[in-house]
């Protein structure tokens, strides 16, 4: 009897671990977006992912898929919508010399950046070239700029809303390679 009991406890407790371990995730809302031309739009973001972690852990977000779509602006017609997995946006820009929209994402794990081509850092770009995205190496011109999108996203549900000035303080805690494209890989990403 007291093995049939153990073995309910540890039944119970797997189960636990398991419903604590995973869950899905996803967030819609809107966002101000400040342009290199000084030109504020508005992005409609979704993410959708999956929740991982030990029972009492900090836990890790693995994100599935992220989409950007321009809801209007003045500068030049907007781009199809941007849609990426595994890879988390923090630039969304309009390239006045080339007339390309440019996106600059990082990673959220190393088979991402293995997967990409491993490049040098940890950095993906994605241009536009007839409103259709695709993937292009890093331009020397985005290192050092600062995260203009938000990526200190609430994956358990963001705001409808989100203004510019609240993103920027938002961001603040988010990690160093998601504040502005490093010029060296961060010490705490080393896929290498």
């Amino acid at each position: 009897m007291k093995w049939l009991i153990n073995a309910c406890l540890m039944l119970v407790l797997s189960f636990c671990i398991s419903a604590c371990g995973r869950r899905d995730l996803g967030a819609a809302w809107s966002e101000e977006v400040e342009l290199a031309s000084g030109e504020l739009i508005v992005l409609k973001r979704t993410v959708s992912g999956v929740g991982l972690g030990e029972l009492g852990g900090s836990g890790y977000v693995r994100t599935l898929k992220m989409t950007l779509l321009v809801k209007g602006s003045r500068t030049a017609d907007p781009p199809q919508m941007f849609e990426a997995e595994d890879v988390i946006p923090i630039i969304f820009d309009y390239d006045a010399a080339s007339k390309e929209w440019v996106v600059v994402a990082t990673m959220n794990d190393c088979n991402v950046w293995r997967k990409l081509g491993s490049p040098r850092l940890p950095y993906f770009e994605y241009r536009t070239s007839r409103g259709v995205w695709r993937y292009v190496e890093l331009s020397d011109s985005m290192i050092g700029k600062s995260a203009n999108v938000l990526t200190d996203i609430d994956l358990g549900g963001e705001k409808p809303y989100v203004e510019k000035s609240e993103k920027m303080h938002r961001n603040k805690v988010s990690a160093e390679r998601f504040g502005s494209v490093m010029k060296e890989w961060p010490f705490n990403v080393n896929c290498q």
